[in-house]
């Protein structure tokens, strides 16, 4: 797709796919968590149309924006020197879990102070 330079990239049929598929939703939970409905999900990964209207691009660019910022993903489109992909950004680490033998030992220390 011809993109203008002041534009970013827009989704692709593969590219929406793919992220679908890494995700491991289906069609209908992957619309409910970006706010559109199952059929513009079908119809996007179905689409090779290279005319993109207003309508269509704001679409695709909220479907992209929802699924990077509520579903951690990251698209990269294709360039000169690589193809396109889909990553999962990772994940923000978990809190320590503290074992119930060391959580008493703590409550016992604590009561002694």
């Amino acid at each position: 797709m011809a993109e203008k330079k002041d534009q970013p990239p827009l989704l692709t049929p593969t590219l929406l796919k793919a992220a679908r598929g890494l995700l491991a939703m289906d069609q209908a939970a992957l619309a409910a968590a970006v706010g559109v409905s199952r059929k513009t999900i079908a119809w996007t990964e179905i689409s090779l149309s290279e005319k993109v209207d207003p309508r269509r691009r704001a679409t695709l660019e909220q479907i992209r924006q929802r699924m990077e910022d509520d579903l951690g993903v990251e698209f990269r489109f294709s360039t000169k020197s690589q193809g396109e992909g889909v990553f999962l950004k990772k994940p923000a680490p978990k809190p320590e879990r503290t074992s119930r033998r060391k959580k008493a030992w703590i409550d016992i220390v604590s009561e002694r102070q």
